[in-house]
């Protein structure tokens, strides 16, 4: 069996390294995300290069362990564990899970001795076994069954990968520890011992109590801080020793991959706004239940033609408990010179409606009568309104002096919150990804380019169907959106995206002022802040070169500093997509200069 069928992960170890390697990365909503990328671009990498058929992911719990109940001291000079990282911890969890990987967070004892005792288990059941970590305390573990990984400068060490590092055999490397000690976690070792003393001293005397047994050979100031630390080298060799027979309340057994859960992945990587990631997940996964939406033909849309008929509609369907969507068709994009051609309305799936107001053929309702009659119910206050892109209809209608009140919501904003890194929310590919449905695109009516013609000019019975299927599927999109978002995400919609819409509705109708003087400023900042950029990464390479030629960084990235290759570009070349980039700006510097540049 290959070493990669049983791979245990140090997330504890990676989601530190990442958080302080990478750029300070945050979605849109102020989330810190750069810790949480790094350690699930690592997972990801290793499902996809290995395939092991056990993992896990074993973190820190919270609280003191039995280290801390022998040495009051234990890790006391540590800093408070950071906000921005703290917050990342959760997501994480929930991603990693919704991977199909078990994460583990074992209360009272140290990821470091989960990890172990896996690592017992498989060896064992005669598993070889993996431990991908950057800490070099696991070296203690390394036989003839079990192998270090780190991803980050993708490095193996087996047994004699251990001792041609250090010097020392893996069997030697606690009583190493138990000489060096650990500033970080503040085990005691021998005073101005470091690294190569201990290594010289156990290559010279094979085990710390031979060592402790020849002590006064060991002269100089060295031999004397040597001999006052023996009482000490039981504790620090009981805090350095990794505990691998844990009664744990799981096993290995337990640890084969899940399968992935694609709906909830989806979700977690739209909140998080991994938008590499999010193009690469299958949009299956956001088909929505037969449960929560109708997926039946929509029905026709019938066709006003007298206002008595509008009149009648408005006072049978339509009341302030009523969800009203409306979408306007009009001649232009720019709301400031539109003019409206027609009006669709509907207050569920099945029930719209279209007012043909300046259709160049068929009979029109007068624009100032329709909306006279729509007015009262547009401007209450109490009449709950939806829309897609209700900021232009509330522009538009502003020229006929209507103030759209109201809004409940609009399925534009409902598909930002839920998926803010998404790069489209118009109603076409909203309908396309969740709902699974095709609609009729504007050019299917009007044509493209030169040949395309004026909406007044598209005859009623096709724009009726092509605006009635507009507001139905929005009633049929705010169904679904309202079931994916979450409490939080309902909040931000409601408390600051619905009325900032009506903000920057005003804004766009009335225009800004703009303060030249303090955008140049930001303006010089901002470049010097690239030229300093620039500079640093033309000393890293050691030559000028343009920082956004992908060709350029290839050849500075894998020929001349050798970086791995991470992934290729269809055409087969090394990439160096962002991706990319964030992985190898764990170990290198340069590529994250390129990020911060970007």
């Amino acid at each position: 069996m290959h070493p990669t069928s049983c791979i245990l992960i140090d997330g504890s170890s990676f989601f530190y390294r990442a958080f302080h390697a990478l750029p300070p990365l945050v979605n849109s909503k102020g989330q810190a995300t750069g810790a949480i990328y790094g350690v699930a671009n690592m997972v990801k990498k290793i499902m996809a290069q290995y395939q092991p058929q056990y993992i896990a992911v074993i973190f820190d719990a919270p609280g003191k362990t039995f280290r801390d109940e022998i040495y009051p001291e234990y890790k006391a000079h540590r800093a408070p564990t950071p906000e921005d990282l703290k917050s990342q911890y959760q997501p994480l969890v929930h991603l990693l899970e919704a991977m199909g990987i078990q994460v583990y967070a074992i209360p009272g004892v140290e990821a470091d001795d989960v990890l172990g005792t896996l690592a017992r288990q498989a060896v064992d059941k005669n598993i070889p076994v993996c431990i991908a970590t950057g800490d070099k305390d696991f070296a203690q573990i390394v036989n003839s069954h079990v192998c270090l990984y780190n991803s980050m400068s993708e490095q193996w060490l087996d047994e004699a990968g251990i001792e041609e590092k250090y010097g020392i055999k893996p069997k030697q490397f606690i009583d190493y520890l138990t000489l060096t000690g650990d500033s970080v976690d503040n085990i005691p070792g021998v005073p101005k011992c470091g690294p190569k003393t201990a290594t010289k001293w156990l290559q010279t005397y094979q085990t710390l109590d031979n060592l402790v047994n020849h002590a006064q050979e060991i002269t100089g100031k060295i031999g004397e801080s040597l001999r006052n630390s023996i009482s000490q080298f039981p504790l620090s060799k009981k805090l350095v020793t990794i505990d691998c027979h844990l009664d744990l309340p799981f096993s290995l057994d337990s640890l084969h991959p899940l399968p992935e859960n694609s709906e909830s992945l989806y979700d977690i990587i739209s909140h998080l706004e991994f938008k590499t990631w999010i193009r690469k997940v299958q949009f299956q996964a956001q088909a929505p239940s037969q449960e929560s939406i109708n997926q039946s033909t929509l029905s026709a849309t019938h066709i006003i033609s007298m206002l008595s008929e509008l009149k009648n509609w408005l006072k049978q369907h339509v009341m302030p408990a009523t969800l009203l969507v409306l979408d306007l068709e009009t001649t232009n994009l720019d709301t400031l010179s539109a003019e409206i051609v027609g009006i669709s309305l509907c207050t569920n799936d099945t029930n719209s409606i279209y007012i043909p107001i300046a259709h160049a053929h068929g009979k029109n309702c007068s624009l100032s009568e329709t909306l006279s009659l729509l007015k009262p119910y547009l401007e209450n206050p109490q009449q709950a309104i939806l829309g897609q892109n209700l900021k232009y209809d509330m522009n538009v209608l502003k020229k006929y002096d209507i103030a759209l009140q109201g809004i409940q919501s609009d399925t534009m904003l409902e598909s930002y919150v839920l998926s803010s890194a998404s790069n489209r929310h118009d109603l076409g590919t909203l309908a396309k990804t969740y709902l699974h449905r095709d609609s009729i695109a504007y050019e299917d009516l009007t044509g493209k380019g030169a040949k395309q013609i004026p909406f007044a000019d598209v005859a009623i019975e096709k724009a009726a169907h092509y605006s009635g299927e507009d507001v139905q599927l929005t009633y049929l999109l705010h169904q679904y959106f309202k079931d994916k978002l979450n409490e939080k995400e309902q909040k931000l919609l409601k408390e600051i995206e619905i009325p900032l819409e009506t903000v920057l509705a005003d804004m766009e109708y009335t225009g800004v002022a703009i303060n030249v003087r303090l955008l140049q400023e930001q303006s010089e900042i901002l470049k010097q802040r690239l030229a300093d950029l620039e500079q640093n990464a033309w000393s890293l390479a050691g030559a000028p070169f343009n920082l956004q030629s992908p060709k350029q960084l290839a050849e500075i990235f894998y020929e001349k500093m050798q970086m791995p290759i991470i992934e290729k570009t269809p055409s087969g070349q090394p990439s160096t997509a962002e991706e990319v980039l964030i992985t190898l700006a764990h170990q290198y510097e340069l590529p994250a200069i390129i990020l911060e540049h970007r």
